[in-house]
């Protein structure tokens, strides 16, 4: 019987150009029909690279030696919410969303964050994208605030989601 591993680890410099492209491609999976496609093809395409390979910690989802998924964290940057820490970005490529792998990587931020006793954390999320949501909120989060944004011609509602973490080890 065939072995197949999963595994999720820090970055590594060779997985930037792996990731960049997934990120676009869960872009356009998760924001077709929210962010109209002339704004998004123009986003894409101006370099938008979010934090992917910044100085921030990142996570790789690995499945079966081929990067699937990542997500990025670091410090909170809006003080509105008090949190001490933010879910900056979290990506997977569209055929392994639904799996249980986003809710691994979720965790593993969890752990690490808890490890430097971090009690709460936040994440922005489109206010359309349905999906996200509903999987923030599986896994705890609540809605704190709403602000809105400008993708391109349009104005978009952006909510802000919470966790409290137990710093428990």
């Amino acid at each position: 019987m065939a072995r197949v591993s999963i595994i999720v680890r820090p970055l590594e410099a060779r997985d930037i150009p792996a990731l960049s492209a997934l990120r676009e491609e869960a872009w356009r999976s998760a924001y077709r029909g929210i962010i109209p496609g002339l704004d998004l093809e123009r986003f894409l395409s101006g370099g938008a690279s979010g934090t992917l390979g910044k100085r921030v910690p990142c996570l790789v989802f690995e499945f079966d030696g081929r990067c699937a998924g990542y997500v990025t964290f670091g410090a909170a940057r809006n003080q509105a919410t008090d949190a001490e820490a933010e879910i900056y970005e979290l990506y997977l490529k569209p055929e392994f969303q639904g799996l249980g792998f986003g809710q691994r990587l979720v965790e593993a931020v969890f752990d690490a964050l808890r490890r430097r006793r971090i009690k709460r954390v936040m994440v922005w999320s489109l206010s359309e994208n349905d999906p996200a949501l509903k999987f923030y909120k599986r896994m705890g989060a609540r809605p704190v605030m709403t602000r809105r944004e400008r993708f391109g011609g349009n104005v978009l509602d952006k909510t802000a989601l919470v966790w409290t973490l137990s710093t428990n080890l």
